[in-house]
């Protein structure tokens, strides 16, 4: 089952709603220029709208308008408040206040009517609840309608030929392009779903045969060269969905690309996470140990005092050989120097 909408292809969903407000605004422009070509909207549009307002019972639409005003704690109208719909139902509503010739009028209806009808039967759709392949499939839909709109804009007995001509290029290739991206992303959606599949069913197999070993060698098959499955994206997912099931190789593992940063997994140097992940390490080698005790010493915990890690990095030295070095930023961090290096070297790609 697809999850609900990822971000990318919400953001989409925004960029193809702002794209037919445009389509329509243009339009809508086009049409007032046409019939007055000696006037601005706003000569046109704000003398009708002003008295809407102020009208004992206004139609729904300035209803509307009037709400958004009150919600936004404007006093004052501006041209910027009317939206696509409100001015559409402006141009039909007041024509004859408008002085639109009726010819014209008829056309922009029509023209209008055409593209309402069909926006009325896209898949009908939610905010922030829809599937995928929902905003997918609508978006799909919605530059389809668009790119008919615009033909049928093209095709009509509205403007002169160079008007018409230059609306049509504008807009075809912006909803071509919109129409590639959303593919593009659809796409990505579900590589992003399959890699998850993969490797939540290998994540159960780990967990199911208790071999300490198991997390180890599916890590090394995405980041071994040789390997069939050598995938460093994966590789790093992997080590952040076995690190969230409670996985103490891959805990320890994340926790050491946040205490010293990992740019290639996507990790930047965090020692509050690095700390959350070592103390949730149920087996504590001497290299988690240590770190554990710096953070403490640097004051990262709010449960163990700075003088604890102290004396815990005091009583270690006794066993361990630690070196200490100097942050960027002043703090002092610990370190294990095991006596074997290469045993001791971190696992990143």
């Amino acid at each position: 089952m697809i999850k609900p909408v990822p971000k990318e292809i919400s953001l989409n969903k925004s960029a193809i709603d702002d794209l037919m407000k445009r389509v329509l605004q243009d339009f809508i422009g086009m049409a007032i220029r046409w019939s007055f070509p000696e006037k601005s909207w706003r000569d046109i549009v704000s003398p009708v709208v002003r008295a809407e307002l102020g009208a004992p019972n206004p139609k729904q639409v300035y209803r509307n308008i009037n709400r958004d005003l009150r919600l936004m704690d404007i006093s004052e109208y501006t041209e910027k408040n009317l939206d696509v719909t409100a001015a559409v139902e402006l141009l039909l509503y007041h024509s004859e206040d408008l002085g639109l010739p009726r010819k014209e009028l008829a056309s922009i209806r029509h023209l209008w009517y055409s593209f309402r009808d069909s926006r009325n039967a896209m898949p009908g759709h939610s905010h922030g609840n829809e599937t995928a392949y929902e905003i997918f499939e609508w978006g799909v839909i919605a530059l389809g309608h668009m790119g008919k709109f615009i033909e049928k804009v093209y095709n009509s007995e509205l403007f002169d030929e160079k008007t018409r001509d230059g609306y049509k290029r504008t807009y075809r290739n912006r909803i071509r392009q919109a129409k590639s991206v959303l593919e593009l992303d659809y796409k990505a959606h579900l590589q992003q779903e399959n890699t998850r599949r993969e490797l939540e069913d290998l994540l159960r197999k780990v967990l199911d045969c208790d071999d300490p070993l198991a997390f180890d060698a599916v890590e090394i098959e995405y980041i071994s060269r040789t390997s069939p499955r050598y995938d460093p994206e994966k590789y790093f997912d992997w080590v952040k969905l076995a690190a969230s099931a409670g996985v103490d190789s891959a805990q320890q593992l994340l926790g050491d690309w946040y205490y010293e940063g990992n740019t290639l997994a996507g990790v930047e140097k965090d020692w509050s996470k690095a700390l959350e992940l070592y103390e949730a390490v149920d087996s504590l080698n001497p290299s988690v140990a240590i770190r554990l005790a710096s953070l403490y010493a640097n004051g990262i915990s709010s449960v163990h005092s700075a003088k604890e890690g102290v004396r815990l990095i005091s009583e270690y030295k006794q066993k361990w050989n630690i070196r200490s070095a100097t942050c960027e930023d002043g703090s002092t961090e610990y370190y294990w120097i095991p006596s074997n290096r290469a045993g001791n070297a971190h696992r990143n790609p």
